[in-house]
C-alpha cells in the first residue's frame, strides 16, 4: 500500500512541478501528513467570499464517484468509480483561469452541499441548486440508485464550485473546451441564508448533509 501510495504521489508531483523540500522521521504507527504550498498575485486569489446573490454556480466535473468507489470498495469494487477515489486530479489550470471571471470558489472536498454551505456563508448569501443539472457519470448511474445522494454529499470528489455573474456565461463555456473539462451551471446564489435543492417541479427536496467536521451541522 505506501508504495502504491508513493508512487502515486510522485506522479502527481512531477506533473504540477511540485519538489518535496522537507519531512519527518518518526517511529510508531502510520502518520501522513502533506503540506503543499503556493503562490498567487496579489489581490487575485479567489476566495470563498465574493459571490453575490443573483450569481450563477458552476461546478467542474462530475459528481459522487469517489465516494461511491470507496463504499464500492467493501463489496465488489467498480474500477472506474475507485479511480476517482484513489486518484483525484486537482483543477488547478481551471482555477487559475477562473481569475477575473469567477467571484468566489472552493474545491469539493466535503460534498457538494457542505462545501457550497461554507461558501455561501463566507459570502453571505444562500443558495439554489437545480437537482436535475448536477452533473453525474454514467458510472455512478449503473452503480447507485440514489446518484443524486451520492454526488451532493458523498464528499471526496475535490472538483471546483464556483460562482460567476450571469454575463460570464459565455466566457465559462469557451474555457469549458479550451480546457477540455466539463462545467456545469447547477444554480444561483440567493439573498435568502438558506442553501436549497430543488427537482424539476421548484420543490425543496430533503438531502444528506456531507462531511461534519466536529461534528458541526451543516446549514440547509
Amino acid at each position: 500500500w505506501l508504495d502504491t501510495f508513493s508512487n502515486e504521489l510522485a506522479v502527481l508531483a512531477e506533473r504540477f512541478g511540485i519538489a518535496l523540500v522537507g519531512g519527518n522521521l518518526a517511529r510508531g504507527p502510520l502518520s501522513i501528513t502533506l503540506t503543499v504550498m503556493g503562490a498567487t498575485p496579489k489581490g487575485k486569489a479567489l476566495r470563498r467570499s465574493g459571490a453575490r446573490a443573483g450569481d450563477d454556480i458552476w461546478v467542474s466535473g462530475s459528481f459522487g464517484d469517489a465516494a461511491a468507489g470507496l463504499q464500492s470498495m467493501d463489496q465488489s469494487p467498480v474500477a472506474p468509480l475507485v479511480e476517482r477515489y484513489e486518484s483525484p486530479t486537482p483543477r488547478l489550470e481551471l482555477g487559475g483561469a477562473l481569475v477575473g471571471i469567477a467571484t468566489a470558489a472552493i474545491d469539493v472536498s466535503d460534498g457538494l452541499i457542505a462545501d457550497l454551505a461554507h461558501l455561501a456563508s463566507a459570502s453571505q448569501c444562500g443558495a439554489v441548486i437545480e437537482a436535475d443539472l448536477v452533473p453525474v457519470s454514467d458510472d455512478l448511474v449503473q452503480y447507485a440508485d440514489d446518484a443524486l445522494g451520492f454526488a451532493l454529499s458523498g464528499g471526496d470528489d475535490y472538483e471546483l464550485c464556483f460562482t460567476a455573474p450571469e454575463a460570464k456565461r459565455a466566457s465559462i463555456e469557451l474555457l469549458s473546451d479550451q480546457l477540455s473539462l466539463r462545467l456545469t451551471r447547477i444554480g444561483r446564489m440567493t439573498e435568502s441564508p438558506d442553501v436549497e435543492v430543488r427537482n424539476a417541479a421548484g420543490e425543496a427536496i430533503s438531502v444528506g448533509e456531507g462531511y461534519q467536521h466536529f461534528g458541526q451541522a451543516i446549514r440547509q
